[in-house]
């Protein structure tokens, strides 16, 4: 430790010596009053202060207010969420940085402008070169990147731990092409997705019995000390989300059991990352994750007996992304109150697809809830025919028969094609006792087939798959040839191993 000190006691007297410029940061940096603004301490001090914080995390209106108007401070500026931030707010930000990352989901939310008034261009906008007035027209900075440069799409889904939880979206907004990793186990105890239905209607935008079910659930959940999981409850408009708000606040003063267990709900870390209870509409959850979801519907039949749903922020053009939004934010489980079945909302005259996916939605819901998966294939197969779902039954290569028929001689509940549609493992060893896959076989020629990158074939996807519990072994064509009973005793030693590992 003295030699540490002693080290930085050198560099710092030496880095004082050496010129005026440092003397004068050392001692306003040191300063106890009279403290220099952050944006004039950058414009004086602008290569001190980034060698000392390298790395900035900051909205890009922020940026504007911090550091002065200088061209590439940054070597790497990499804008997060890009589908939602207009072009014109984004360019002070570009001016300042060599090059440029952008990041974002065309299939979640876009930017608003309810309250901002955009630049839209002018008159004299007839002498702009075509390329920019192309770029006024586009909506976000993401539409313009996507536009005009090569992109790179990231497919692997690690955020969800059960494949129901992400199959909906992977469907009906990514046409299939998120990579998946297959359930460890059939979750013989549970469900993924369960469906709460309630009798409940819907007076001035509020439901209350859905309010009152939600707030039952959630003492079920918080008040039993084993639940480790963070909860988030979202709903589809701002009235009821404060219905519910409201509900809690009442059970609060009833019940100090329930008052005191939600009060460490909201105040809930985890590795001192803020995973506290949130109450949140479809219009302010991106950027959020929890283990469980909670859902109020609302939607029921009125007064009259009518289930008049107005879908709000929903039905408009690019409406859908708002619920790709809402069903991807669970971790672990999600929990569906509702009022009506799928079959009572009239959507078919909709003008735009929002309220037609959410229809689909909740018989996904439905089917999932009730452990009906051809029923749910059935919903799947609905957005991309040409895509078999997960249920959907592929030939077999005649290496896999072979090899499935010799384990099932030795005893084994071997299955075939698990996965998602761009790519299955090509066998799975499945044990009943502890509701688990002890074994995943990957044969070569599935996995050439796969991907043209020997790296994702090789690395990339078998980590993957060992992230999410699954153990991996690759079955060489050239090795079964050779010699058929070492590649048995190979994958039997493997499920051996497995099995003690997890019994």
């Amino acid at each position: 430790m003295d030699i540490c000190l002693n080290k930085f006691k050198d560099e710092y007297i030496e880095f004082y010596n050496s010129n005026e410029e440092n003397k004068n940061y050392l001692y306003q940096i040191t300063k106890q009053q009279n403290l220099l603004p952050i944006r004039k301490m950058m414009d004086l001090y602008n290569d001190f202060l980034l060698k000392l914080f390298p790395c900035w995390l900051l909205s890009p209106e922020s940026v504007s207010t911090i550091f002065p108007l200088k061209k590439e401070m940054f070597d790497i500026i990499l804008f997060d969420e890009a589908s939602q931030v207009f072009i014109e707010n984004t360019l002070p930000t570009i001016y300042r940085g060599k090059s440029i990352v952008v990041a974002g989901d065309s299939k979640q939310l876009r930017p608003t402008a309810t309250f901002v008034k955009r630049y839209m261009g002018n008159d004299s906008d007839d002498e702009l070169d075509l390329a920019t007035q192309a770029a006024l027209e586009v909506e976000s900075l993401l539409d313009l990147a996507t536009s005009r440069f090569n992109s790179t799409n990231l497919t692997y889904h690690y955020r969800s731990k059960n494949e129901e939880l992400i199959n909906f979206s992977n469907y009906a907004f990514y046409d299939g092409k998120l990579q998946i990793a297959p359930n460890i186990s059939k979750n013989i105890g549970s469900k993924p997705i369960e469906r709460i239905k309630v009798n409940g209607q819907w007076l001035g935008r509020r439901n209350q019995e859905e309010a009152n079910a939600v707030v039952t659930l959630l003492k079920k959940l918080i008040k039993n000390k084993r639940n480790k999981s963070s909860i988030g409850i979202i709903t589809f408009n701002t009235e009821q989300e404060n219905a519910i708000e409201d509900a809690i606040d009442l059970e609060c003063q009833k019940d100090s059991a329930f008052r005191d267990a939600y009060i460490r709900e909201q105040n809930r870390k985890v590795n001192n990352e803020d995973v506290s209870i949130f109450i949140k509409n479809l219009e302010n959850v991106q950027g959020d994750e929890r283990d469980i979801i909670i859902f109020s519907i609302g939607y029921a039949r009125n007064e009259y007996g009518k289930v008049v749903a107005h879908f709000g922020a929903l039905s408009v053009e690019g409406g859908e992304n708002r619920l790709n939004v809402a069903i991807t934010r669970a971790k672990e489980k999600i929990y569906v109150v509702t009022s009506i079945e799928p079959e009572e909302l009239i959507v078919e005259g909709s003008k735009n697809a929002g309220p037609k996916i959410f229809k689909s939605y909740l018989k996904y819901v439905r089917a999932i809830s009730n452990k009906k998966y051809r029923e749910a294939g059935f919903v799947l197969d609905s957005f991309k025919p040409s895509l078999p779902s997960s249920n959907s039954e592929i030939v077999n290569n005649s290496i896999e028969n072979d090899i499935k028929n010799e384990l099932i001689k030795l005893g084994y509940n071997v299955e075939t094609n698990l996965g998602n549609t761009d790519y299955k493992l090509s066998l799975a060893i499945y044990d009943k006792k502890i509701d688990r896959y002890l074994l995943g076989i990957e044969c070569d020629y599935a996995a050439f087939k796969s991907s043209d990158s020997i790296l994702e074939r090789d690395v990339y996807r078998t980590k993957f798959l060992q992230s999410r519990g699954w153990t991996i072994m690759r079955v060489w064509s050239r090795d079964w040839w050779m010699n058929k009973n070492k590649v048995i005793s190979n994958i039997v030693k493997a499920i051996n191993e497995a099995k003690k590992k997890y019994s």
